[in-house]
């Protein structure tokens, strides 16, 4: 039996790049069978920086000069729970859990061509971090790259 797709990348003519994922398994794991499900943090803002990286090359390949607008949106993210950065070596942290709505939706960002894209990664990462209450995305260092663990 063939695999069930699990996530769809679309091009369109005028630019327009859409990514979607499906399965909690992708961004998400159960601590413990009756804990909720956690978001992989650095999986979060990995995705998100491949995202920006991959608009930045259509919009060079095809010399689009036109800002874009990005956003970042979780279907059925009730009770979802982000820690900052990780839990310590004793399993031990202290989750947000996202309980504004059955979806989370960042509102969307424009951005223009010239923006690097570590800057647009980091902006949008923190946007998601705030969504949960935390002051930003733990993952970017100081010379605002993206610094997975």
């Amino acid at each position: 039996m063939d695999q069930p797709k699990i996530w769809r990348l679309e091009v369109f003519r005028n630019g327009h790049v859409e990514f979607a994922l499906w399965g909690r398994e992708r961004i998400a794991q159960k601590f413990n069978e009756a804990g909720p499900w956690e978001l992989i943090a650095f999986a979060i803002a990995e995705y998100i920086q491949n995202f920006v990286d991959l608009i930045a090359e259509i919009q060079d390949q095809f010399t689009i000069s036109d800002p874009y607008l990005v956003t970042v949106s979780i279907y059925h993210a009730a009770n979802l729970c982000l820690f900052e950065h990780h839990r310590d070596s004793l399993g031990i942290a202290k989750p947000r859990s996202w309980k504004e709505g059955q979806n989370l939706m960042l509102p969307p960002r424009i951005y223009f061509a010239e923006q690097a894209t570590d800057s647009v990664s980091q902006r949008l990462c923190d946007l998601f971090w705030n969504a949960f209450g935390y002051m930003r995305c733990p993952f970017f260092n100081a010379n605002g790259k993206l610094a997975l663990p």
